[in-house]
């Protein structure tokens, strides 16, 4: 181990655990880190440890001021610039930090245990959000999250020895969540012919390309390219950082090309001159007037992503290729989307049942071999 750091009474100190002549020499309450690199080295100022069973030793604990506890809301004002500045979805963060303030912000954050964080999840259970439901599994393991990274950014500054609640698991398991809603063509040509002008050539394009919302609403003209039909993706565009080049739909060409490029913004928001931002409300406008239930009980706009990888892969599309064009990194979260209903299945089956109608009679003349 060598040096190492602990917190005792609310102290940080400093110690040395090493093996010299096969015996063990373990050395706590140096105040500093330097103190410890030294004591290591053999050339330490500090008095003689002494001896004690099984080859320990100790020296006395430095006098230490104490230090102020880092609160949950002391470690959050550090953290929400940090988060405002480098993280895309940062307002999401802010309204998540303000349950965890109410609930946790005096806490001090090495004393917090699971039986806090349930006590937590209790609380929040029994209030309503502002659709006048109860939070999901998901918004509270999207606070835990946040929880857990504020914490460790106290770490990283060296304010706080270490998370207690790291080991805390997730109320959902991996794909609880999942959605397998597949919106039909039918029923997505009915809500583009309801939904204002501004939202049909967001729609087709989200449908078309399965290119996630933040990176169409993104969109700048040189990013475009309608004679090669295709939309180049930098880095600093995308969620995973990674680039790619997006191609294009006859019908996505059409839409593009029905905008006015006057702005810096494909799709610009005329009394802001800034991309459009909020499309919920225009798409729950659109699904009601084509008589489709929206929300979580029926469709969402993230829908339109996953029937856009649905349809390149039944459409023969290699899942490598699609991946790349929708920008997935790892095959777990493909397959979120990656939707196989029952049409697949019975695809499959005739075209198992049409393949031995082709090679019937293959076999004939082979001899039986006991």
């Amino acid at each position: 181990m060598a040096v190492f750091c602990y917190v005792a009474k609310g102290v940080k100190y400093w110690g040395v655990d090493t093996w010299k002549e096969g015996k063990r020499i373990r050395l706590r309450g140096l105040a500093t880190k330097e103190d410890a690199v030294i004591a290591l080295s053999g050339e330490s100022h500090l008095a003689k440890p002494r001896a004690i069973r099984g080859g320990f030793a100790r020296v006395p604990e430095v006098e230490q001021p104490r230090v102020k506890k880092m609160t949950v809301e002391g470690a959050w004002d550090l953290y929400g610039p940090i988060s405002k500045r480098d993280v895309d979805s940062w307002e999401e963060d802010w309204s998540r930090s303000k349950h965890l303030l109410r609930l946790l912000g005096e806490r001090n954050i090495e004393s917090l245990t699971l039986l806090d964080i349930d006590q937590y999840r209790t609380q929040r259970l029994t209030e309503k959000t502002k659709y006048r439901r109860a939070p999901s599994k998901a918004t509270l393991d999207h606070e835990l999250k946040l929880l857990k990274r504020i914490i460790n950014y106290a770490i990283r500054c060296g304010l706080v020895a270490g998370n207690p609640i790291a080991g805390v698991k997730n109320l959902l398991r991996p794909n609880d969540n999942a959605r397998k809603v597949l919106m039909p063509d039918d029923v997505f040509n009915h809500i583009v012919a309801h939904a204002v002008p501004h939202l049909q050539p967001i729609l087709v394009l989200l449908r078309d390309t399965g290119m996630r919302r933040g990176e169409v609403l993104g969109l700048s003209w040189d990013q475009v390219d309608l004679e090669r039909g295709t939309i180049r993706l930098g880095h600093q565009d995308t969620k995973t950082n990674a680039g790619r080049i997006v191609p294009l739909t006859e019908r996505c060409v059409c839409a593009l090309g029905g905008l006015d490029g006057g702005g810096r913004w494909v799709f610009q928001n005329p009394q802001t001159g800034k991309p459009w931002r909020n499309l919920r409300a225009s798409f729950i406008l659109a699904c009601k007037g084509a008589g489709v239930e929206p929300g979580i009980n029926g469709f969402v706009l993230h829908d339109l992503r996953r029937a856009a990888i649905t349809e390149m892969r039944r459409a023969g599309v290699s899942e490598i290729v699609t991946m790349r064009i929708s920008g997935h990194k790892t095959r777990s979260v493909f397959e979120r989307y990656n939707i196989v209903g029952e049409d697949d299945l019975t695809a499959a089956v005739e075209k198992v049942t049409a393949r031995r109608a082709m090679t019937r009679g293959v076999g004939q003349g082979l001899v039986k071999v006991n």
